[in-house]
């Protein structure tokens, strides 16, 4: 029973990994300006993207609701954010760069300032 319910659990986890990580492309270019390029918002925009579709196809009868419909959207998305990639593949791999440098930063400076704030509670503590 447990191993069956942790193959459900993996399944969704890594599908949702596959979607955040296919769409961050999109997602950056439309949020590049946001302090984090969009990174949370590209499953979640993701999801809504390809919940709207597969709901507007449904509604109007062009695709049928099932799993293939699905995953042929989730497919379409992923080789268009691929598409998207290619072309901005030095932009995004900058950013991400710049992201990674400004929060090793961000991490040595607060560093520094709690280093500081113990020192100054222990001067007044004595």
């Amino acid at each position: 029973m447990f191993a069956l319910d942790f193959e459900y659990i993996i399944r969704w986890w890594l599908f949702f990994f596959l979607l955040g990580f296919s769409m961050f492309p999109l997602v950056w270019l439309i949020f590049r300006r946001f302090f984090d390029l969009g990174i949370g918002l590209a499953k979640t925009f993701g999801l809504l993207i390809i919940s709207y579709l597969a709901y507007l196809g449904a509604i109007s009868h062009i695709l049928p609701l099932t799993n293939i419909a699905l995953y042929s959207i989730f497919i379409f998305f992923a080789l268009a954010n691929l598409f998207i990639f290619s072309k901005n593949k030095k932009d995004i791999v900058s950013d991400l760069k710049s992201k990674a440098k400004n929060k090793q930063k961000k991490n040595r400076d607060r560093r520094t300032l709690s280093k500081t704030l113990v020192s100054i509670a222990e001067e007044y503590v004595q």
